[in-house]
């Protein structure tokens, strides 16, 4: 997997990163792992925001949005679940513009690493 990885992030250029289905530049995946160092990660081990929510927001992306037909019905789904999942108001309100911008963010780089780095932790 990881020389299938390294050969994507060449065919985009020298200064690339390919990792979990994603090719990036060194750069924004460095800017990418600090956003979730600081936010989700933190959010997550306070309870703030279930860990299932990246669970599904990548499952839904990874169906809906990532393929060659696009299906619309990944942001009303992705909003009833913020609704019901996210009590913290200010969480709720991230969390809806994290998803509206899914495809800026690299939400299948994003989520992998989220789900990777709290894996084990309540």
């Amino acid at each position: 997997m990881c020389k299938k990885e390294e050969k994507r992030a060449k065919e985009k250029g020298k200064n690339a990163i390919g990792a979990f289905g994603e090719v990036l530049s060194w750069e924004t995946a460095d800017c990418l792992i600090n956003k979730c160092k600081e936010k989700w990660v933190p959010y997550i081990e306070e309870e703030r925001i279930p860990r299932g929510f990246f669970f599904r927001l990548y499952n839904l992306y990874v169906e809906m949005l990532a393929g060659e037909k696009k299906n619309m019905m990944f942001y009303p789904l992705m909003h009833y679940t913020i609704a019901r999942n996210i009590k913290d108001e200010k969480v709720r309100e991230e969390a809806t513009e994290f998803v509206n911008n899914a495809e800026k963010w690299k939400i299948k780089f994003l989520c992998n690493y989220i789900l990777t780095a709290t894996r084990g932790r309540k």
